[in-house]
């Protein structure tokens, strides 16, 4: 589900490399590896932010989640076991919830999750964007 995400944005960042910079390090003696290496290296925060956008759509994909690794509120001790997530949580279990403390543990689910998910973006945004404006700003 989120291997074609990743493989296309990975793939727009590669091509963004400057052919100068392939060029450049093949003309100073590096052999086909190293210039690969280096061309890693100077397209890692891209890589890195495709990594995270395909990891938020397979958050943002709820329902397939919760198809697949199926529903159960008890926690295993094998990885391989069914379980939940807290977003299909939300999902299957809102609309059902009866009683006060019941919708209150679902809220503050909820709140968990939007805090999670404010704490991944403001890291991967500053993995991403912070380096490169730093580094500017320095230069």
């Amino acid at each position: 589900m989120i291997l074609p995400i990743i493989t296309a944005i990975s793939r727009d960042v590669l091509r963004a490399v400057p052919r100068a910079q392939i060029e450049g390090s093949i003309a100073l003696g590096a052999t086909w590896w190293q210039s690969c290496k280096e061309m890693l290296k100077f397209s890692r925060s891209g890589l890195f932010g495709a990594i995270m956008l395909g990891l938020a759509r397979a958050a943002g994909e709820t329902m397939a989640v919760t198809m697949v690794i199926g529903i159960t509120t008890q926690i295993k001790s094998s990885p391989f076991a069914a379980a939940q997530t807290m977003s299909s949580l939300l999902a299957v279990s809102f609309g059902e919830a009866n009683d006060e403390v019941e919708k209150a543990s679902l809220v503050q689910v909820a709140l968990i999750l939007l805090v999670m998910s404010l704490l991944f973006n403001v890291i991967a945004r500053y993995l991403v964007v912070g380096k490169a404006t730093r580094a500017a700003a320095s230069a």
